[in-house]
């Protein structure tokens, strides 16, 4: 690659970004999307601590390493984010963008207050 030849890389994957983030935006509700992306982000602190660990234990002399008891709580970062970043996906995003499938009708949301225990049923309000 030559000089100059790399923005066009960054540009590119930008682009391809931008484009499905504004496509996203048409296709799920904003919550989602907002738990996705932080759930994803999550997942960061899942690869990050381990990518450290490669990069210091791969890298680093013997000498400047950090000690084991740094080494295994990066190990423990990595599943304690994993857990909460799994757990996160399995009980607000999945079902949250299941539910996103079947919205309530107009009908729905505005008798959705007489569903309640001792208020009067819909077929009494007719």
């Amino acid at each position: 690659m030559g000089d100059g030849d790399a923005k066009w890389i960054f540009y590119g994957v930008m682009t391809v970004y931008v484009v499905w983030s504004v496509i996203a935006l048409y296709l799920a509700p904003s919550l989602t999307i907002i738990l996705v992306s932080a759930t994803i982000a999550g997942y960061i602190l899942v690869i990050t601590p381990l990518h450290t660990l490669y990069i210091n234990s791969r890298f680093l002399p013997k000498e400047i390493q950090p000690s084991v008891w740094r080494q295994i709580g990066l190990v423990l970062c990595s599943v304690f984010y994993g857990w909460f970043g799994t757990m996160t996906m399995i009980h607000s995003v999945i079902p949250r963008s299941w539910a996103a499938d079947r919205r309530p009708s107009v009908t729905e949301k505005t008798y959705a207050h007489h569903d309640r225990p001792g208020s009067p049923r819909r077929a009494d309000l007719r």
